[in-house]
């Protein structure tokens, strides 16, 4: 994985990476269609581009390698001058070493031509610090690095005593720069070593700012580390020094742990000293992995590694013991393995303390810990085994030297550096979390070299396959169409799908496709303009001709111009739009407005809004494109009769006016229209209609004042409107600003006051979107300050006059307006009446809970508010805008939320106190059912009563709220109208006549003469027709009477009376008769013949089955 990503973050990985995206490109582009031509193009640019950007980083690597050549010399120069006069000489010899090796280096650069020349900036860096005698030296020359042969041995490649620091070894060699630094730097020196081990680590980073090290070496010898008792104090001065490496260099690079001297172990020679040159090359210790999140502590992963290392050994000891070997040496071979399994807890608490992990510090990266020996012979050999058993048993052990080796021999060292150290040289990397993340990304970079190639084919596939899928939306859409006739209303939603399809082509055709359909491969102009001619011949057809037949037909009713000469003549414009060729002036809103008017009969109302705007949409498409070439004589054949007529009604009567308004809509046509959520972005809370945007300063300035100016030469084209204005005697000019000077008032004022404030659910959601229009950012003022922006005008005197209408906003917004206490209006209305408004609301709202009075307490609040909001803006006078009506709007709002809170609150009070106890005692009753079971008079009048049934509801609760404004739901209105016939005054009762007419008086089936038609009720005076003229007769039906009876005589016959008891006598008796129109009748059984009796009737409630209508709402208001 490694080698893979070293290659891939190599030049050669790079060229690799262009070389196959140009293969891709040149084998499938032609393959999805890209022209062979343009494949070649990219593929030059592409690796032109690449070889631009290698050759600038090989200038600029060069450029960096000269800055450190001559910053190495500088330093060498000041190190020569500053030196004692004794150690001139010498110095300078270093000195001109140095430059010898730098030129060797730079000539060879480990064979790369590529190299050669930046060799000090390309080649890894990297740091060994360690005590004084610890074997750092015995490791650089014992690496296997070559060094450049410029002078007989390695030894003469390190140049001593140069860089800005004393006693530090630069080791030049073709695979990187080594630092040997000098031991007292890595001891406890003193402040002047201090400020020199600084200076030396600001060199580094000044030199190389990317990485001034690649690696960083710790080289820790055995005699030093194993004689000592203190090893926490040597763990934790390295720690100091690897933390001053992280701090002053800001990155991270890998910790390599070096145990040296290793051969000062008792037995170690014995133990390895018949391994051959390949094996005593090999690494001898544990690597980690960098920059994953460890599992275990470092010391707990290395304690664990030791015992696999010891194991090793342990097994190996085995084998070595049954060699042919003297005593001695057998002794040394199985005392070793202990010797190592003795040193480890010294060993893991220098490792603990070493890279202790702590979160308010970086954690070194540690590569691994290793264990080496680069000479034999030399120190006293270290008895860990012996020493512990001689302490135990009270005795000196003694201190044996080491033999001198007759050939000193490298162990465990090559490897290290040729297969680990040099291998890791590009993971050096910031030192910040987000400098690992800015390390993913560059790798993630490096990766996208290769996924770069796959990102263009995609890209090509993709804008093949999508724009084969946009074609293939076009052809369908306008396949559809093929189909449509003549009949818009039938056939409009069958044009738009490809009106969208169209609307997009034409966007992309104006600004720019999307990428995805780029790539060589767009062809959406061609199918653009094949589906643009079939649509708009589709439209002409189906739409255009018919309404063209229409036009002409309404202007051949001259009858017309006088009622709405407006109209009469925005239809002739709209006639000639069709027949004429292409005029840039005309406006096609006009021409939209009129095909509606025409074809909106036939449109259900409810879709009136959408059907109106899809008809505008295609009429502004149609217009948009009838200033193509291809579209120029697209034109309907006028009827020349009609034209001549239609001039001829205009001529007399079209004059200043419709000119006006003619220029008005032009204008209109530029320009947007100013809509709220234009003035005040996102507002949940300010809704309502829009301005024409010729009624803006934008809209004067830009437009309508250019046409007025040049209205002269307008009326020269138009001899009917030039005829009519010289005939007035006017000025056009002035007539036209004297016309917009009405409409731009009328206009504003109706744009101030179809603006809404709300909705608001109920009262407490009102106190606090009130509340946002009273905060800081007031929505309100926002409103008006932008809309003074937009409407008043500053100039002439006409604009003067234009911008009177905004005075009274513009002194409220400016502060000029005062309040109360000479408080600026605008402060006082947000800090106090705002405010005021919400305390009553909230007030409000409480009273509503209580479930009575409702009715009284919505007129209380009402009223209340109402006297804040004549209050609030007593000292805003009444102006042309309507900025005092503005200001009320809140309180308005309100208003309609306490209707809510009230509406809410009396539906409680009707469910409780009238419709749930109707519906529990009384619906199932005659009269308001067909039952046998009767309601009795105290429960209708407890029902319908003033104390408390329905009347006392209506009176009591709903009267007070109707005085406020409130509505209520027409089923509950009619309720209560029929409530008060019921009961008119303190009683029930009902009021109703009866006219007898003799001619209603018939036998059906029978010749007997009817002579007397009686009808009884209760105690009244009985109503008895004796077949004479028509008599009307009134009765009065009251609960009190309980007994009714309807006689009829019949001469030679008897019949059968009808005749009922109860209060409701009465009403069963209408139940038996018919009602129809204005008359009620009944049949009688005449001893075997049939007789009708037919009255005339005045009274609803006597109708069959009136009562049984007699249903609650649920709900009395919404």
């Amino acid at each position: 994985m490694n080698f893979i990503l070293n290659f891939l973050r190599s030049k050669a990985g790079a060229l690799t990476g262009v070389l196959i995206i140009a293969v891709i490109i040149l084998v499938v582009g032609p393959m999805v269609g890209i022209p062979r031509f343009w494949c070649i193009v990219v593929v030059v640019l592409l690796i032109l581009g690449a070889l631009i950007y290698l050759l600038v980083q090989k200038l600029l690597a060069r450029r960096k390698a000269k800055m450190l050549e001559g910053y190495l010399a500088t330093q060498a120069r000041d190190d020569e001058l500053s030196a004692r006069p004794d150690l001139k000489d010498e110095i300078r010899a270093l000195r001109e070493k140095m430059e010898a090796a730098i030129r060797v280096l730079q000539r060879s650069a480990g064979g790369s031509r590529w190299k050669k020349g930046d060799a000090l900036y390309v080649l890894p860096w990297y740091m060994i610090i360690g005590r004084p005698a610890a074997g750092k030296t015995t490791l650089v020359k014992n690496s296997g690095l070559s060094f450049p042969a410029f002078d007989s041995g390695p030894e003469s490649t390190a140049i001593r005593g140069f860089g800005g620091t004393r006693n530090c070894d630069w080791w030049f060699t073709n695979e990187g720069i080594i630092l040997d630094t000098a031991g007292r730097y890595t001891a406890e020196g003193g402040a002047q070593d201090q400020v020199e081990w600084n200076a030396f680590v600001g060199m580094l980073k000044k030199a190389r700012k990317k990485a001034p090290i690649n690696g960083l070496i710790l080289a820790v010898g055995f005699d030093e580390l194993l004689g000592r008792e203190d090893v926490e104090a040597e763990a934790r001065m390295l720690r100091g020094k690897i933390d001053e490496l992280l701090d002053q260099l800001g990155i991270i690079f890998p910790v390599y742990l070096v145990f040296t001297k290793c051969d000062l172990l008792h037995g170690f020679v014995d133990f390895f000293g018949d391994l051959g040159k390949r094996e005593r090359e090999q690494v001898w210790g544990t690597t980690f992995k960098l920059y994953e999140e460890r599992r275990l502590p470092v010391y707990k992963e290395f304690e664990d590694e030791f015992e696999h290392l010891t194991a090793a050994l342990a097994a190996r000891r085995n084998t070595l013991l049954g060699m042919d070997k003297n005593s001695q040496e057998k002794q040394g071979v199985y005392l070793f393995p202990q010797e190592f399994q003795e040193i480890k807890n010294r060993l893991v608490r220098f490792v603990d303390i070493l890279f202790e992990s702590s979160r308010f510090r970086q954690d070194p990266a540690v590569r691994g810990i290793y264990f080496t020996s680069g000479t034999q012979g030399e120190g006293t050999v270290i008895d860990a085994v012996i020493g512990k058993m001689s302490r135990e048993m009270g005795v000196s052990a003694g201190l044996q030297e080491q033999e001198k080796s007759a050939e000193p021999k490298a162990y465990f060292i090559k490897e290290l550096f040729q297969r680990i150290v040099l291998f890791d040289r590009n993971f050096a990397a910031p030192s910040t979390k987000a400098g690992k993340k800015s390390q993913y990304l560059r790798l993630a970079a490096i990766w996208g070299q290769l996924l770069l190639g796959v990102g263009i084919l995609s890209a090509v596939l993709i804008s093949f396959f999508q724009n084969q899928s946009e074609l293939k939306k076009t052809h369908q859409a306008a396949r559809v169409v093929r189909n449509v006739g003549a009949n818009p209303v039938r056939d409009m939603e069958t044009l738009m799908p490809l009106f969208r399809r169209l609307e997009k082509l034409d966007a992309w055709e104006e600004s720019w496709s999307p990428l995805s359909l780029h790539w060589g491969l767009y062809s959406g102009q061609k199918a653009n303009r094949e589906a643009r001619m079939q649509f708009l011949k589709k439209l002409r057809y189906s739409l255009l001709v018919p309404s063209h037949n229409h036009f002409a037909q309404y202007l051949s009713d001259t009858t017309r111009a006088l009622t709405d000469l407006d109209r009469y003549s925005n239809v002739f414009t709209s006639y000639r739009m069709l027949s004429e060729k292409y005029d840039p002036a005309a406006q096609p809103s006009v021409l939209a407005q009129e095909v509606w008017e025409f074809w909106k009969s036939n449109v259900p109302v409810e879709r009136h809004e959408e059907w109106q705007r899809m008809l505008s949409d295609q009429i502004n498409y149609y217009w948009k494109h009838r200033a193509d070439e291809e579209l120029q004589d697209y034109t309907i054949t006028p009827n020349r009769e009609t034209v001549r007529l239609a001039e001829a009604v205009l001529k007399p009567r079209f004059g200043p006016k419709q000119f006006y308004n003619q220029l008005i809509a032009r204008a209109g046509g530029r320009l947007p229209p100013l809509r709220v959520e234009d003035l005040v972005p996102g507002s949940q809370l300010l809704s309502g209609n829009s301005l024409s945007g010729a009624y803006t300063r934008k809209g004067w300035e830009d437009a309508v004042l250019e046409l007025f100016e040049k209205s002269p030469e307008e009326m020269e084209k138009n001899p009917i409107l030039k005829a009519n204005v010289e005939r007035s005697g006017v000025d056009i000019r002035q007539e036209l600003k004297r016309l917009y000077r009405e409409d731009y008032r009328t206009q504003w004022k109706n744009f101030f006051a179809g603006v809404k404030i709300g909705p608001f659910a109920d009262l407490e959601d009102a106190v606090g979107k009130i509340a946002k229009l009273a905060g800081g950012n007031s929505e309100l003022f926002e409103f008006l300050q932008k809309s003074l922006e937009k409407g008043e005008l500053k100039g002439d005197d006409f604009e003067k006059q234009l911008a009177s209408d905004f005075q009274t906003l513009s002194d409220l917004l400016s502060g000029e307006l005062k309040g109360r206490g000479e408080k600026p209006a605008k402060d006082t209305y947000l800090e106090e009446d705002l405010p005021e408004l919400n305390k009553r609301m909230q007030e409000g709202a409480e009273s509503f809970k209580g479930k009575q009075n409702c009715g009284s307490a919505l007129q209380s609040l009402v009223n209340n508010m109402s006297s804040r909001r004549d209050y609030a803006t007593r000292g805003v006078v009444w102006d042309a805008l309507g900025t005092k009506e503005f200001l009320q709007k809140p309180f308005e709002a309100a208003k309609e939320a306490a209707f809510g809170d009230a509406c809410q609150c009396l539906n409680e009070i009707w469910e409780e106190k009238i419709r749930e106890p109707f519906v529990r005692e009384l619906a199932g009753l005659y009269p308001f059912s067909p039952s046998d079971k009767e309601a009795s008079f105290a429960q209708m009048q407890k029902f319908l009563g003033r104390e408390e049934g329905l009347l006392w509801f209506e009176e009591k609760e709903i009267r007070p709220a109707r005085e406020e404004g409130m509505r209520f739901s027409a089923e509950y209105d009619s309720l209560a109208l029929r409530a008060k016939d019921l009961y008119p005054g303190e009683a029930m009762g009902l009021a109703f006549t009866l006219e007898a007419d003799a001619r209603n008086f018939r036998p059906t089936s029978g010749r007997g003469v009817v002579q007397e038609a009686q009808l009884t009720l209760g105690s009244q005076s009985p109503f008895a027709y004796r077949m004479g003229v028509k008599i009307p007769w009134d009765f009065m039906w009251k609960p009190s009477d309980p007994n009714c009876e309807l006689s009829l005589k019949v001469q030679g016959l008897r019949c059968e009376p009808k005749s009922f008891t109860g209060p409701w006598a009465l009403f069963r008796l209408f139940d038996q008769g018919v009602t129809q129109g204005g008359s009620v009748y009944w049949d009688f059984d005449c001893g075997g013949f049939a007789y009708r009796a037919e009255y005339g009737l005045k009274g609803d409630f006597l109708q069959r089955g009136h009562f049984q209508s007699f249903k609650l709402p649920e709900k009395i208001c919404p």
